[in-house]
């Protein structure tokens, strides 16, 4: 069932943090700017991505999303448009908290609207995010998403955008050959 009330969705956004977050909260004397705080996340991004490199490449495996990284030549914020597009398939949960957002339950997959301004910092990155889903970019280009929409509402922003089941089963770790995900015009 996807139907989210709006108490469901309040239990969800207020629900207490879990012990491990209660702890760091509590040691916490004074907050940080949050200038600092972002390049200190950025520094431990860095660092998880270093030492997941250096073991992934130790067992001589690649995670799916670097493997499409690598393979398509995606940017961070391709690679975040497809994580978003992809993830109420991946997560039941996921699925429902978008459907609430969208407010229209009938809905089962996110528009570049949506995704653009999901994914985007600032209002002005918008416009930019919504380009990655024109007929050339990357993502389109390479058929890991494909746009569907009414031929009556001709704008892109209204248009849906869903993830083909073989990206799908990728990303959940279950390798197919990428052409056979994407096609031979993925090259």
């Amino acid at each position: 069932d996807l139907y989210v009330s709006l108490a469901e969705a309040q239990r969800f956004f207020s629900a207490a943090p879990g012990p491990w977050a209660e702890t760091r909260l509590t040691r916490l004397e004074d907050w940080p700017i949050l200038e600092e705080l972002g390049q200190q996340i950025e520094a431990h991004q860095d660092g998880c991505d270093t030492r997941l490199s250096h073991a992934m490449g130790a067992l001589g495996q690649e995670l799916p999303l670097e493997q499409l990284r690598g393979t398509f030549r995606l940017s961070s914020v391709e690679i975040d448009l497809l994580v978003a597009a992809a993830s109420p398939s991946i997560s039941i949960d996921i699925g429902r908290l978008m459907t609430f957002a969208w407010a229209d339950f009938a809905q089962k997959a996110p528009s570049v609207g949506f995704l653009a301004e999901l994914v985007a910092e600032n209002q002005e990155d918008v416009r930019k995010l919504v380009e990655s889903f024109v007929p050339d970019a990357p993502l389109v280009r390479n058929r890991l998403v494909v746009i569907e929409g009414d031929e009556k509402n001709p704008s892109l922003l209204a248009k849906t955008v869903r993830v083909p089941e073989a990206v799908i089963a990728l990303l959940r770790g279950h390798p197919r050959p990428l052409l056979e995900v994407c096609g031979e015009e993925a090259r």
